[in-house]
C-alpha cells in the first residue's frame, strides 16, 4: 500500500467495484454529520484515528472503511454539539426473532430509533437529531438509552461506545504547553460500507434496507406510521391494506404527494409495472377520496399497531391529527429522560442445598466417559503442545476417528457421533488435506456420523471482555450453543482456545482465565452435554527432562507447561500434553532400540498432565510422525503428517520388564538387609533409612568421580521400582510393597510389610 503524501490518505483500490452515485454521496453526508476534525479508519485490518474529514465516496464505495464521532468541535469557543446519539450493542448476529424482538422493545421507548447491523456483528442504535443540540444535552440522551438497553441485553452494551462521548479542548505536552485537542471523543464504525455491510434495519427489524431505502426511512422517521411500511416486502401479509393506509395519510399531512406514494410502494415490492395496470396500486391511490383525516388516522393507527406488534403502543392515538412531526425547540434535558437512571436491584436469591442421605448411594451413575481416560461429557479435555507439535493432526484423527466409529490411539470411542471443529488457526483446505491422510490412514472405514469444519476463514468470538472488567457470552456463543444441539453434536473441538475471545483479554490473569475457560467454555460443553476438546500453545517450560544418572524421564512439569494462567490448568479436568522428543533424550536412550532409518524427529510424546477421573499414567506414550502423499484437484501432491502409535511403546514395555526385573534381583540380592529392619512391633521402614544401608554396598561407593547423591538416588530408585505394587515382592510369610505416605510430615516414602494370610491388612 503506498501513500499520497500530499493528501497523506492511502491510496487503495476499490474491493467490490462498487461505485455510489452522486446523490447517494451526498445524502450520507448529510446524514452522518459528525466530527469535521477527525475521523477513524480501518485499513488492513488496522485501526487508526487521522486528522481528517470523514470521506463518503470511500467508505460507500467500500476502498476505505471510516467511523465517526458524533461531536463536532469549535475549539476556538470551547463548544461542542451533536446531531445524532448512538449505542453499540454486542450481541452478535441473532436470528430475524430476535431482531424483531430488540425492535420491539426499542419502539415503546423512542420510535425513532434505527437499528444497524456493525462491524462487530453486533448492533448499533441510532437516534437522528433534527438539527444540532449542545453535546452535553445529547449526551444525556445516549445515556438513558444505554440504562434502558441495560435493562434488557445487560452487559451486551457496551457503555464504552455510547456517543457523543466524553471529549477535551485541550491537552498538555510534555513541556506543559497547553495546545488545542482536534480529538472528539470515541467514534463508532458507520453503516453501509460498499453500500451492502453493516445495513440498517426497517423500523419493526425484521427487513434488510438498502441505502436508498434507508434515506427514505430516514425522511420518513417523524411520521412513524410510514416509517413502519419501509422494506416491508413480504408478500400476503395485508401489504395492499398498509398501502392503502399510507395513501390516505399521505393526502391529510404530506401534501398529496404522489411520488413519495410510489417509492413508498416500491420499497415494499411493488413493481414499477403496476402503476400503468390500473390494478390494485392505483387504486389504493385513488380511492382516498372517499374518507376523510379522521377515518385514516384510524386506519393507519390499526395497520401500524399490526405490524409493531404492540397493542398498547401509546404514542401513536387513533385520534391524533396533530402532523407528527417534531418541534424545531426541541430540547434535551432531565425532563426529557423517560428511563430510571438507576438500575434495579437484584431479586433475592434463596439458597438450597441437597442433603446427603445413605439412599443416593443406590443412584450413582457411572462417568460418561467418551473415551476412557481422554474425553468426556460435560468436560473439558484441554491438549498442550508447542507450534509445529501437531495438535491439530491429532485432533483431526480424533474427528475422524468419531465419525467413522473407529479406535483412537488404541482407545475403543464409547459414545461416538457427530463432530464439530474448528481450526482457528487453520483454513478449512488445511483441514481437508489433513482428512484425506486420514482416509489413507483407515482405508474402507464406512463412515457413520457428520462431521463440521470451520477455519480460520469465519472468525469466531465467543466471549467478549470489557475494559471496566465485565464480561459476555455473544451472539456467536449462543448461535454455536443452537448449533450443537440442532445438529446433535457429541464432540466440539476447538483450536486453539485463546482465539475465541475478544477485547481486553489477559492471558495471564487468573481470573479471567477462570472467567473465559470454566465460567463459558466448560459452561458450554456442560449445558450441551458434549465432549469438549481445547487446544493450547505452551509456554518456554520443557516438559521431558531425562535424568541419565537414575534413567528416568521426568515428565512432572508437563500440567505447567500452559501458555498463560495456572487457573487453566486448575479449570481442566482432563490435561493431554503432546512435545517432541528431544535430541539428548533418542541419542542416549532410544537411538539404538529405534527402527532402523528413524531419527529423534520423528517421535512426539503424548503426557498424562493431569487426570482427575481416572488413574494418572506415568509413563510417556511415543507417537510416530508418519507422512502421507495427498493427491490435490489442481494434480499435485501434498505431503501431510499424522500422529500415530509408535513402536517405541513396546520398546518401552519391554525396557520397563526388563529393568523392573533387574530391580527385583536388586532386592533379592539385599533382601536380608531389608527384612532385618522390620520386627514385629515394626511393620514399616523409610526408603531413606534402606539407602543409608545399602550405600556402602554400592558398587562405585569407592570411587570419588560418582557423588554420593547420585548413588543414592539410583539406589533408592531401584528400591521404589522393586517394591512397587506390580511386582508384588514375597520373601518368607510376608509381602513387601512400597509405598507414598501422603500425611507424614516428612519421609512419605516408605516401605510396608503385610502378612501374606491377611494380605493388605499390616499387624
Amino acid at each position: 500500500m503506498g501513500v499520497d503524501r500530499q493528501n497523506q490518505t492511502p491510496k487503495l483500490t476499490t474491493m467490490n467495484n462498487i461505485t455510489p452515485t452522486t446523490e447517494q454521496i451526498n445524502r450520507y453526508s448529510e446524514i452522518f454529520i459528525g466530527s469535521k476534525t477527525n475521523r477513524g479508519q480501518v485499513n488492513q485490518g488496522k485501526t487508526t484515528t487521522e486528522k481528517l474529514t470523514l470521506d463518503a465516496a470511500k467508505h460507500l464505495s467500500g476502498i476505505l472503511p471510516q467511523g465517526l464521532s458524533p461531536n463536532r468541535l469549535d475549539i476556538e469557543n470551547k463548544t461542542a454539539e451533536a446531531h445524532y446519539l448512538c449505542c453499540d450493542l454486542d450481541l452478535g448476529y441473532q436470528s430475524l426473532e430476535a431482531q424483531i424482538e430488540l425492535a420491539q422493545y426499542l419502539i415503546p421507548f423512542d420510535a425513532e430509533l434505527r437499528i444497524f447491523k456493525s462491524k462487530s456483528k453486533g448492533y448499533h442504535i441510532y437516534k437522528f437529531l433534527n438539527k444540532f443540540y449542545p453535546s452535553e444535552q445529547v449526551r444525556k440522551k445516549a445515556k438513558a438509552l444505554e440504562q434502558y438497553l441495560v435493562k434488557k441485553y445487560k452487559l451486551a452494551v457496551d457503555k464504552g461506545h455510547t456517543l457523543p462521548a466524553s471529549f477535551r479542548f485541550e491537552k498538555q505536552l510534555q513541556d506543559g504547553t497547553k495546545v488545542p485537542d482536534l480529538s472528539s471523543g470515541n467514534w463508532l464504525n458507520l453503516p453501509y460500507l460498499g453500500l451492502k455491510q453493516r445495513t440498517g434495519l426497517s423500523l419493526c427489524g425484521n427487513y434488510e434496507l438498502t441505502f436508498d431505502e434507508f434515506c427514505l426511512n430516514y425522511d420518513l422517521r417523524k411520521h412513524k406510521k410510514l416509517a413502519a411500511l419501509i422494506g416491508k416486502k413480504t408478500v400476503s401479509t395485508g401489504r395492499h391494506d398498509d398501502l392503502f393506509g399510507a395513501a390516505g395519510y399521505i393526502k391529510h399531512y404530506l401534501n398529496d404527494d404522489e411520488e413519495l406514494f410510489k417509492k413508498i410502494a416500491a420499497s415494499m415490492g411493488f413493481t414499477e409495472y403496476d402503476w400503468f395496470t390500473g390494478g390494485k396500486i392505483s387504486r389504493q391511490w385513488d380511492q382516498r377520496i372517499n374518507h376523510d383525516k379522521e377515518y385514516y388516522d384510524n386506519y393507519t393507527f390499526g395497520r401500524f399497531r399490526n405490524i409493531v406488534n404492540l397493542p398498547d403502543y401509546k404514542d401513536i392515538k387513533p385520534n391524533n391529527s396533530a402532523p407528527p412531526t417534531l418541534p424545531d425547540d426541541w430540547v434535551i434535558d432531565d425532563a426529557a429522560v423517560i428511563v430510571d437512571m438507576d438500575l434495579p436491584e437484584a431479586e433475592e436469591e434463596i439458597f438450597t442445598a441437597t442433603e446427603w442421605t445413605e439412599e443416593r448411594n443406590t443412584q450413582i451413575q457411572s462417568r460418561p466417559w467418551i473415551i476412557p481416560g481422554f474425553l468426556m461429557r460435560a468436560c473439558a479435555t484441554v491438549l498442550l503442545g508447542p507450534p509445529g507439535a501437531g495438535k491439530t493432526s491429532l485432533e483431526a484423527t480424533l474427528a475422524y476417528a468419531f465419525i467413522y466409529e473407529l479406535p483412537f490411539l488404541g482407545q475403543p470411542i464409547l459414545d461416538a457421533g457427530n463432530v464439530c471443529f474448528v481450526a482457528a488457526e487453520e483454513s478449512r483446505n488445511e483441514t481437508d488435506l489433513k482428512f484425506a491422510a486420514c482416509k489413507q490412514l483407515y482405508p474402507g472405514a464406512t463412515k457413520k456420523h457428520k462431521l463440521f469444519t470451520r477455519g480460520i476463514e469465519e472468525d469466531l468470538k465467543l466471549v467478549k471482555f470489557k475494559s471496566n472488567g465485565d464480561v459476555i457470552k455473544t451472539g456467536a456463543y449462543k448461535s454455536l450453543l443452537k448449533f450443537i444441539k440442532d445438529k446433535d453434536i457429541k464432540l466440539l473441538i476447538l483450536d486453539p482456545l485463546i482465539n475465541f475471545r475478544s477485547g481486553s483479554f489477559d492471558e495471564n490473569n487468573n481470573e479471567q482465565m477462570e472467567q473465559y475457560v470454566k465460567g463459558a467454555l466448560i459452561a458450554l460443553a456442560v449445558e450441551a452435554s458434549i465432549g469438549l476438546l481445547l487446544a493450547s500453545h505452551t509456554n518456554k517450560m520443557g516438559m521431558i527432562t531425562y535424568k541419565q544418572d537414575s534413567d528416568e524421564i521426568d515428565i512432572s512439569n508437563a500440567m505447567n507447561a500452559a501458555r498463560g494462567a495456572s487457573s487453566l490448568a486448575g479449570a481442566a479436568r482432563i490435561m493431554k500434553a503432546i512435545t517432541p522428543m528431544t535430541k539428548d533424550l533418542w541419542e542416549k536412550k532410544y537411538q539404538s532400540v529405534a527402527e532402523p532409518g528413524k531419527n529423534w524427529t520423528d517421535y512426539v510424546a503424548m503426557i498424562d498432565a493431569k487426570s482427575n477421573y481416572s488413574k494418572k499414567n506415568a509413563d510417556i506414550e511415543w507417537l510416530s510422525v508418519v507422512p502421507f502423499d495427498i493427491e490435490t484437484a489442481d494434480n499435485k501432491i501434498e505431503q501431510v503428517s499424522l500422529l500415530v502409535p509408535s513402536e517405541l511403546a513396546e520398546v518401552d514395555k519391554q525396557y520397563s520388564a526388563l529393568k523392573g526385573a533387574k530391580n527385583v534381583e536388586f532386592i533379592n540380592q539385599n533382601v536380608q538387609t531389608l527384612v532385618a529392619m522390620f520386627n514385629s512391633q515394626r511393620t514399616e521402614v523409610t526408603v531413606n533409612n534402606l539407602v543409608l544401608k545399602l550405600l556402602p554396598l554400592h558398587v562405585k561407593f569407592n570411587d570419588e568421580t560418582v557423588s554420593e547423591a547420585t548413588m543414592k538416588t539410583q539406589i533408592r530408585r531401584k528400591i521404589m521400582d522393586g517394591l512397587n505394587e506390580n511386582n508384588n515382592y514375597t520373601f518368607g510369610e510376608f509381602k513387601y510393597k512400597y509405598a507414598y505416605d501422603t500425611y507424614a510430615s516428612k519421609n512419605k516414602h516408605v516401605i510396608r510389610r503385610y502378612p501374606l494370610k491377611e494380605m493388605e491388612t499390616p499387624f
